[in-house]
């Protein structure tokens, strides 16, 4: 109790805040951690709380200490610790299973390794088909020809245009009433100035 004395009688003999920090580091051999966190005391508490409870929290906190002090240096005490606190955590939440784990097979299929896009898909006069991203057109001013134009043969002709997902599919019916189907990512991916791939060879026509 001499100790919480002679503190008390220091703080109020500092001149700054300062001067009692240094005077408490240095006279009781505390860290600055510990002298600031006696300094955010106020001293009013300090002079008011009762003695007897002052001393058994000093008493606490040196149990405190040399309890923890004693785990740090025993390897068998912390293995203790941590299996008492497992059993706890165990006794704890030692209910049924909420949830359950079952066995699934989910089908992967050719088009969930293919990004889903948009693509601009042109077929030609003559039955040439091919696909581009959307970024590819962009508006154009009045009087020009625009990229769909280009990279058709003279005397082919851009005769459908339409914009569509690579996960899509196109149904093409024949004029003998027979309808066949396409994925869009199936499509060849062309460049502006080619045709395309002709419709005859993507088709399993009779």
């Amino acid at each position: 109790m001499d100790n919480l004395d002679a503190v008390i009688a220091l703080i109020r003999r500092s001149q700054s805040p300062d001067v009692a920090r240094t005077g408490l580091m240095q006279q009781f051999r505390l860290s600055e951690i510990q002298a600031n966190a006696i300094l955010e005391m106020r001293l009013q508490r300090l002079t008011q709380l009762e003695r007897d409870k002052l001393v058994e929290e000093y008493r606490e906190v040196l149990k405190t200490i040399e309890y923890l002090r004693s785990v740090l240096g025993s390897e068998a005490l912390v293995r203790k610790i941590i299996r008492d606190e497992l059993i706890e955590i165990k006794d704890k939440y030692q209910d049924d299973r909420r949830t359950k784990i079952v066995k699934e097979e989910a089908e992967l299929t050719l088009e969930d390794l293919i990004a889903e896009e948009e693509v601009v898909v042109t077929i030609s006069h003559a039955g040439y088909i091919k696909r581009n991203a959307v970024t590819l057109y962009r508006a154009q001013r009045r009087g020009g020809k625009g990229k769909i134009a280009m990279g058709i043969k003279e005397e082919d002709f851009v005769e459908t245009l339409f914009t569509a997902s690579t996960h899509d599919a196109l149904l093409f019916f024949t004029d003998a009433g027979k309808v066949y189907w396409l994925k869009v990512h199936e499509i060849p991916e062309a460049s502006r100035a080619a045709k395309g791939k002709a419709l005859v060879n993507l088709l399993a026509l009779s």
